[in-house]
């Protein structure tokens, strides 16, 4: 593909997730959790180095669709877009008073932080869950600049966090994309990805599928996360990870909730360092496992085994090489 049209493949992913231009618009209350739109859309890694973590998920593990951003809340990030909508972003803090939660993070090391839910609109949302006895916090508009803005800032989204009862609430939160442009921009990914002219990853990236909770007890952890409404849908065992699991629905995407199987296992030592229940990592389809197997190896500079994961035959990137998270990347 030329360059040219790597920046427009580019714009569109990235006009998809964010939403584009235009004001977000209030929905009539919703009457399921995310009012019918895509759920898991994206996670977000915290590093201490942006340049640094560039080198190591575009130039090492393959990935492109890449876009560096500035948000007025304090983060800047690298998002790495892929082709239905999804993204994984890389960020820290350019102001580390606006966005001191950054700092508290980093202080117990890079990893991922948080998961978001792409939702139709927040307002309906927030009713939903003041039905299931679930309160949640007034909505925040926010807006991004990036490489193509011109001119001051717009809103985009509007996010919504939930008033958490446990850590475990506290790893996501929901954010509803500007409307109509929004639907536009999907119709447009999706023709371009029929087409076969949109960008494509090195390493056959095709989206997010799945995002790691860990958590000290499983079942209590499903307690806490059934009124929210993601359903329980099937349990797993993990031996390379240490874990034994359950996997939610999340829209089109997976939450995979695991506690530990072992005490020494990596779901115990995320627990650990992290103090209580946190993200462990991320599920990335790819359309050949074979080739991403390769850059993995490259990457980690030795011999990567293939084995069953609970979304399909997969390889495990470590947390020693993809800035403290698991990234799993998985062909189903």
């Amino acid at each position: 593909m030329t360059r040219a049209g790597v920046l427009l493949c580019c714009s569109l992913l990235a006009g998809a997730a964010l939403g584009c231009r235009g004001k977000p618009q209030p929905a009539p209350a919703a009457a399921t959790l995310l009012g019918g739109e895509r759920g898991l859309d994206h996670v977000g890694i915290v590093v201490l180095d942006l340049a640094s973590a560039r080198r190591t998920f575009h130039d090492r593990l393959g990935f492109g669709g890449l876009e560096d951003g500035k948000l007025p809340n304090g983060i800047q990030n690298t998002n790495y877009y892929f082709e239905d909508s999804t993204y994984l972003e890389t960020l820290n803090a350019w102001d580390t008073e606006k966005a001191r939660w950054t700092v508290d993070f980093l202080a117990r090391g890079e990893g991922a932080s948080f998961f978001v839910l792409s939702t139709a609109s927040v307002e309906g949302t927030a009713s939903f869950l003041a039905g299931r006895g679930v309160k949640s916090q007034p909505p925040v508009p926010g807006t991004i600049q990036t490489g193509r803005d011109q001119g001051p800032p717009v809103e985009r989204w509007r996010t919504m966090f939930l008033e958490p009862a446990s850590p475990s609430l506290a790893t996501f939160f929901f954010i509803a994309y500007a409307q109509p442009q929004r639907d536009r921009d999907l119709e447009k990914l999706e023709t371009a990805r029929r087409s076969g002219k949109i960008f494509k990853h090195p390493n056959t990236a095709l989206g997010i599928k799945g995002v790691w909770l860990a958590v000290p007890d499983l079942d209590a952890a499903l307690k806490e996360l059934t009124p929210v409404g993601l359903a329980s849908v099937a349990r797993f065992e993990e031996p390379r990870l240490g874990a034994v699991g359950a996997i939610l629905e999340a829209g089109q995407g997976k939450l995979l909730v695991v506690a530990p199987a072992t005490g020494d296992g990596a779901v115990a030592e995320l627990l650990r360092r992290r103090g209580g229940a946190g993200l462990l990592g991320v599920s990335i389809e790819v359309a050949q496992l074979s080739v991403a197997r390769g850059f993995v190896m490259r990457a980690v500079g030795a011999p990567v085994p293939t084995a069953r994961g609970a979304l399909g035959a997969s390889v495990l990137v470590p947390p020693s090489t993809a800035h403290g998270a698991w990234l799993e990347l998985f062909q189903p």
